[in-house]
Order: C-alpha cells, then sequence, then structure tokens
C-alpha cells in the first residue's frame, strides 16, 4: 500500500504499518538531502584540516616520499659511522706505521731495549739473542729448539 507522502507500506490488518520503500519522487528527494548532507561534511571537513585541527591521510606518493627520506636519512647516518670508523682506522694505521719504525730503527718508543745478537762468538753462545725486545725471535728459536729452550747454534 502506497501512503499520501509517497512511502510504501507493507500490506497488512494490523494498526502499526511496516514501512518496506517509498516510490521515485520520494527517493529523489533523499537522494538530494543526502547530497546535501554530504557537501556539509565536506566543508567541516575542510575547514578542520585548514585549521589543523585534523591531518587529511597521506597520499600514496606522500607515504612513498617520506620512506624514501627516512631511507636517505639512515644512509647518511651509515656513511657518517663509516666514515668515522675509516678515520680510526687510518690513525690507527699510521700509529702502528710509526711504531714499526721505531722498531726498526731500534728504539719502538716505550723503553724496550733493543734486540742484540752477539756475533763472531764461536760455540754455545753464538747466534743467542738478548734484550726485551727478541721475544719474537726467542719464541721462534724455542719451537725450532723442540721447547727446550736451548740457544739454537
Amino acid at each position: 500500500m502506497i501512503g499520501e507522502d509517497g512511502t510504501i507500506y507493507e500490506a497488512g490488518s494490523g494498526r502499526k504499518r511496516q514501512v518496506v520503500g517509498c516510490d521515485s519522487q520520494k527517493e529523489q528527494d533523499y537522494i538530494a538531502q543526502i547530497s546535501e548532507m554530504q557537501a556539509t561534511i565536506d566543508n567541516y571537513y575542510a575547514k578542520l584540516v585548514e585549521l589543523g585541527v585534523i591531518q587529511p591521510p597521506k597520499t600514496a606518493e606522500e607515504i612513498a616520499r617520506d620512506a624514501a627520506a627516512e631511507q636517505l636519512k639512515i644512509v647518511q647516518e651509515q656513511a657518517r659511522q663509516q666514515s668515522e670508523i675509516n678515520s680510526n682506522l687510518l690513525a690507527a694505521i699510521a700509529s702502528l706505521k710509526r711504531e714499526i719504525g721505531g722498531l726498526r730503527r731500534g728504539n719502538d718508543g716505550v723503553g724496550v731495549e733493543p734486540c742484540k745478537y752477539e756475533h763472531g762468538q764461536a760455540g754455545a753462545g753464538a747466534g743467542k739473542v738478548t734484550g726485551a725486545g727478541s721475544r719474537r725471535n726467542s719464541a721462534s728459536k724455542k719451537d725450532a729448539a723442540g721447547d727446550s729452550g736451548e740457544p739454537i747454534g
């Protein structure tokens, strides 16, 4: 059954009528009202964004741009750290070169007496290494002598 206002009711014999639809004119009126409400909502939303009360969702391009900027920051930080590591390594290499140079000249810069070889001696003491700077030489000779600790000769 269709009422005078364009509402369609369920045909029944009860006191309370159940609404089941509307005619096309009433449907057009509802669509117009919905469009007006949507325009009002859009205006309020734009005003809230303009005032900074809410932030609009980011577009895919903005998300990609933000991700790229974040990755760039990470890469720059890693490059800075790598540069710092390289500087520290170069300083360590320079320090080691100075220390090696001092050892080659017979002075390691830390008060250790240089290696002294006893040359020209025949017998048991020939080729014996003395001095605190001779640890490496005496260790290799010790190994070559079968760990007995006796000089090779």
